[in-house]
């Protein structure tokens, strides 16, 4: 079922531009002349706007979107009838009788073609007797403007020139338009919801997986030196220690690897050792560097971020540091395998968030959905290396500033609200100008113009030896630059630089060479396409993840990520630059291309007339010129609040539980507790009232489901993940001397057992001989998390005259389910009302004692009775949007009130 209703799942944008963005009641005009007279189309292009081929704005039920004009006359043309409807005050009911009437049902003045030519196309506009009815049937028209196109003449003026009606006088359509750069990029793009579940269902392999390895015994602990969130019981501290100073895997590991003596990158050595206040690279200079290898790396970090926390001088100087070398990462294309999964050692790391950026099977969208011109790039070794410059390019812009520059469309959202019903969702559409980065042609000129483009190579060229901040000639510092470069080290120096002249070789195989695979041919929309209301062309360059402590508030590190453009395995990345306990919230965005159009109109319409003006049309033949215009903008990726990620260990398995007697003594037991190794994922079983919202925020931060309430983890079955992780702190014991019904019995009856940490748990149980009790324990580990309990254990110490021996047995009880019914009689009553329970003697007379009275006796007799009828009435949760559906009957019982 989910797979067939992938789309309806997704939160889908539909980005058109707002310059094609149209009137819908084409009637804008001054009273008592002809609509089509001196009309404000809204849109730039009154030549669209004439033919109705532009999109437009309609409030249906489900709120407002854009809807394709085109598409409905194309529909009605074709014998049926759109059923756009659009309700409410200022409404204009249904599309189908705004357009409907004369000329093929469309109501449209001018039919058109659109016909090739030697350099361009040709828009050839037809007026005839079928299009003069259709502009004599508008009703708020002036007698003058009656056939007024019925001429030659008055078509050319109206089309481009001057001409009066009355005492008026309009400008033609075209004036102003002629050579003039019209520009559609009208998208569609579909967007993850922040919710999980709408996103499985959706299909994406996107989200973030907080993982929890093992506790780093180091000395200081490296969690709690770190500070750690205010999750649960633990309290927070040292918010001193910003994320960006924190490990960085992929320089760590890469390092590791690293068996010479020149350090991969130089900008390493003061993020992995805090500024050189961590002795774990023997430095001669610059240029010979070597591990020490005396001491676990998480140790000496742990003491080298202490030690720094007492000199707040030296503390500054670091952070400015590591500010700049270990905050913000840009992974380009060619170091797109530095990610690879195989490449890093996880279970080396404490903890980390795994972010997923899996395969998108609309990641393209548009015309030529199978085309990539991008992957078309960096396949051919003469253009791959534009890809690399074209994200950096990106890169420097975004980490720079905010793109001020911005791009007219107007937005259609549809928001998804159910997961499990494709029909509940909402569009809402707003003018919605979007970041626009670069347009692509005038990125080549800047490119090819006062060596740009040897400046930017030299900026990926220098990252790749690390960074040196003296080369002459790129003119700049790039230690000042806001973000560093995780590189595939795997690959060679030659592989990893970037040629400049690749950038003429791109900007030849996209508008020169037409027999190129890249060239922008291949996706560019025709004019005819354009107005039929085909979508542009979209590809995804490249990701920009950042990380955020609330969901509004500023980033704290940006991590810039080039889409995988050679195959569709998924993109991971491990920031292992978090804290225990600490919520994340991850924003991402993406950077898409857009194959849109500039189109002009390059010479005034040649209109001619036919012999029989009865029987022959007036013919204007407008010239069009169509080429590419790409546009490269930022857009989310992820809607609502960002996907958010807390990282907690597992709570513990249960432990290990003995009973002991003692020799001679009837009146104790010796009691041994042990913690177990191992993991399980299992149902939470609750003891006491809080343990709900423990295992609750436990079920929230394993499963994603932050949004889910206790009820409906019970209800789904839910269950939790327990591991040994790090060790066991403290033992809960719980007794009673009568037989429990659940485990809900032992509320209030626990003893708290705390040896010292690592050392096994005991206690000296006093007891009745001949009588049974009943124990179960479950474990507390270092963070307070708690395991489910052990079975329930039956302990008898027998006494028989003086022969003393322990029964022991396992009682086997079920955990209830939870009971979630509530009463509602207070909330919702249903009864027939007065007209359906009155007694119309009118109608029936009075009835024989003999039989039984109908049921349709009741009610009066103009009243359309329920008597026998079965009714459906649906109510729906305001919290979780829950459905429960109540199928009703009514009978006439002869009981006057049921509860009697």
């Amino acid at each position: 079922m989910v797979a067939n209703l992938n789309r309806a799942f997704r939160d889908m944008y539909i980005l058109t531009n707002s310059e094609q963005v149209g009137a819908k009641e084409r009637t804008k005009n001054k009273s008592n002349y002809h609509p089509l007279i001196g009309a404000d189309w809204e849109t730039a292009d009154k030549i669209r706007g004439l033919l109705g081929t532009y999109k437009t704005v309609y409030r249906g039920s489900k709120g407002p979107a854009t809807y394709n004009y085109a598409a409905a006359l194309n529909q009605i043309r074709e014998g049926h009838l759109p059923g756009a409807y659009e309700g409410g005050r200022g409404g204009i009911k249904r599309l189908r009788n705004q357009l409907t009437g004369p000329n093929g049902g469309t109501n449209i003045v001018f039919d058109y073609s659109v016909v090739p030519g030697k350099m361009t196309q040709f828009l050839v506009l037809s007026y005839g007797l079928q299009e003069q009815s259709a502009w004599n049937s508008y009703a708020n028209r002036s007698p003058s403007s009656t056939e007024f196109l019925s001429s030659v003449n008055s078509t050319r003026e109206y089309l481009h020139g001057t001409y009066n009606v009355g005492n008026n006088s309009y400008e033609g359509l075209l004036n102003g338009l002629i050579n003039a750069s019209l520009y559609d990029h009208a998208s569609t793009f579909y967007a993850a919801s922040s919710d999980l579940d709408t996103r499985l269902a959706g299909g994406y392999n996107l989200g973030v997986e907080p993982v929890y390895n093992y506790y780093a015994s180091t000395t200081p602990p490296y969690e709690t030196t770190i500070g750690v969130g205010g999750y649960g019981r633990r309290p927070a501290t040292n918010k001193r220690i910003k994320e960006y100073h924190l490990p960085n895997v992929y320089y760590l590991q890469s390092e590791l690897n690293n068996t010479g003596s020149v350090l991969l990158a130089e900008y390493h050595l003061p993020a992995l050792t805090l500024d050189q206040n961590i002795e774990w690279f023997n430095v001669a200079n610059q240029q010979n560097v070597t591990e020490l290898n005396v001491d676990r790396y998480y140790d000496l970090y742990a003491e080298g971020i202490a030690g720094l926390l007492g000199d707040s001088a030296v503390y500054e100087s670091v952070d400015q540091v590591l500010k700049q070398n270990n905050r913000n990462f840009v992974v380009l294309h060619t170091d797109i395998d530095a990610l690879k999964e195989d490449r890093i050692n996880a279970t080396t790391i404490p903890f980390y968030n795994k972010i997923t950026i899996g395969y998108d099977a609309y990641a393209k969208t548009g015309k030529e959905v199978n085309v990539s011109i991008l992957r078309e790039l960096c396949a051919d070794p003469e253009t791959k290396d534009f890809v690399d410059m074209l994200q950096m390019q990106v890169a420097m812009k975004l980490a720079g500033d905010t793109p001020t520059r911005k791009m007219g469309f107007m937005k259609t959202h549809k928001k998804v609200n159910s997961s499990t019903d494709a029909s509940d969702y909402t569009f809402t559409s707003t003018d919605r100008p979007v970041g626009s980065l670069y347009d692509l042609e005038e990125l080549f000129e800047t490119l090819m113009t006062d060596n740009q483009d040897v400046r930017i190579a030299s900026i990926i060229n220098n990252f790749s030896n690390g960074v040196d901040p003296l080369s002459a000639d790129i003119e700049v510092d790039l230690s000042t630059l806001p973000f560093r470069m995780i590189r595939d080290y795997n690959l060679s120096k030659e592989q990893l630089d970037v040629d400049p002249v690749q950038v003429e070789n791109a900007h030849i195989d996209l508008y020169e060479d037409t027999a190129s695979s890249a060239n922008l041919a291949r996706v560019t929309r025709t004019y005819e396409e354009i107005l039929a209301g085909v979508t542009a062309h979209t590809e995804t360059l490249m990701y920009v993840v950042k990380k955020k402590h609330a969901p509004t508030g500023p980033a704290i590190q940006t991590f810039y990520i080039s889409a995988e453009l050679a195959n569709d395995r998924p993109t991971v990345f491990y920031d292992t630059q978090v804290k225990y306990g600490t919520n994340y919230h991850y924003d991402i965005d993406r950077v898409v291309l857009v194959f849109g159009n500039e189109y002009k109109y390059a010479a005034p319409p040649i209109v001619t007339q036919g012999t029989n003006i009865l029987g022959l049309p007036i013919k204007s033949k407008i010239e069009i010129t169509n080429k590419p215009n790409v546009k490269i903008l930022l857009l989310p990726y992820v809607d609502g609040t960002g996907i958010q990620a807390l990282i907690t260990d597992k709570p513990p398995v249960p432990p290990e539980i003995r009973f002991y007697p003692f020799k001679g003594i009837n009146n104790k037991i010796k009691i041994l507790l042990n913690s177990s190794t191992g993991k399980m994922t299992v149902p939470p079983v609750t003891i006491a009232e809080a343990d709900q919202q423990y295992f609750l925020e436990e079920y929230r931060t394993q499963t994603g489901q932050w949004h889910a309430s206790y009820e409906d983890m019970i209800s789904s079955d839910g269950k939790i993940s327990f591991r040994s992780d790090d060790p066991v702190d403290a033992y809960e014991l719980f007794r009673l001397d009568r037989r429990p019904q659940s485990y809900r019995s032992f509320q209030g009856e626990s003893i708290l057992i705390n040896p010292v940490r690592g050392i096994p748990g005991s206690i000296t149980d006093p007891v009745v001989p001949n009588k049974k009790y009943y124990y179960c324990v479950r474990s507390i580990d270092m963070h307070n998390n708690m395991s489910n309990p052990t079975h329930i254990y039956e302990i008898e110490l027998v006494d028989n005259n003086g022969q003393m021996f322990l029964n022991q047995n396992v009682l086997r009880v079920q955990q209830p389910k939870e009971d979630f019914m509530k009463e509602g009689r207070r909330f919702l009553y249903i009864e027939p009302s007065f007209r359906q329970v009155v007694y119309d003697d009118t109608d029936v007379g009075t009835p024989e004692i003999t039989s039984a009275p109908l049921s349709s006796i009741l009610g009066y007799a103009d009243t359309d009775k329920v008597w026998g009828k079965s009714f459906k009435i649906r109510l729906t949760s305001k919290q979780t949007g829950r459905k429960v559906d109540l199928n009703l009957t009514f009978k006439n019982s002869g009981i006057v009130n049921a509860s009697e």
